[in-house]
């Protein structure tokens, strides 16, 4: 095969791969092309199928979580860190580090072990 330009090493793999990719399909063509939403058993895209996939894929014990936090009689930012921190938003020291964020110590303020 030739390409309009010269291509960079990195490049050259994954060209590879798709030739081998391209060469093992048999092509049809009498077919037309088309998308295929295989949620669907028309394959039709649907909203109604988008969210059931979406719904089934979601952990419901999570979500039935997060529903029962917002029944509890609590100050409204106490229920806000609360839902941060199940959420996964809240910026622990470990998250800080990670990001490259400096700190005074890496060592835990309670038990001063490393992160």
């Amino acid at each position: 095969m030739e390409w309009r330009r010269n291509t960079f090493i990195w490049e050259s793999e994954h060209l590879s791969q798709l030739v081998l990719d391209v060469n093992v399909e048999v092509l049809q063509q009498l077919l037309q092309d088309r998308l295929v939403w295989q949620a669907d058993e028309e394959d039709i895209y649907l909203g109604k199928s988008a969210y059931e996939v979406l719904h089934y894929s979601i952990n419901t014990e999570y979500i039935l979580t997060l529903e029962a936090l917002w029944e509890i009689k609590a100050i409204p930012n106490i229920l806000l860190l609360a839902w941060r921190i199940l959420k996964g938003k809240v910026s622990t020291r470990a998250k800080l580090i990670r990001r490259g964020v400096i700190l005074p110590t890496t060592l835990c303020p309670l038990c001063n072990e490393s992160l």
